[in-house]
């Protein structure tokens, strides 16, 4: 996968939620060009899926 880093610095990153196929959700971050930038592992509940996105860009915007 990516560092953080450059995941900061991808042209507009899209952050999408997928549910899984046992009702868990996880989310992705894809750059401009569709690339896959990073994935997270399986979170309860899509809420969580999101907070986990948002912790992530509250992170990457305080250090990076």
């Amino acid at each position: 996968m990516t560092n953080a880093n450059s995941l900061y610095q991808a042209d507009k990153p899209v952050f999408e939620v997928f549910p899984t196929v046992n009702a868990q959700y996880y989310w992705r971050a894809k750059a401009a060009n569709g690339r896959i930038l990073c994935h997270s592992e399986n979170y309860t509940t899509r809420q969580a899926a999101v907070d986990g996105v948002n912790s992530l860009i509250r992170n990457i915007k305080k250090y990076y």
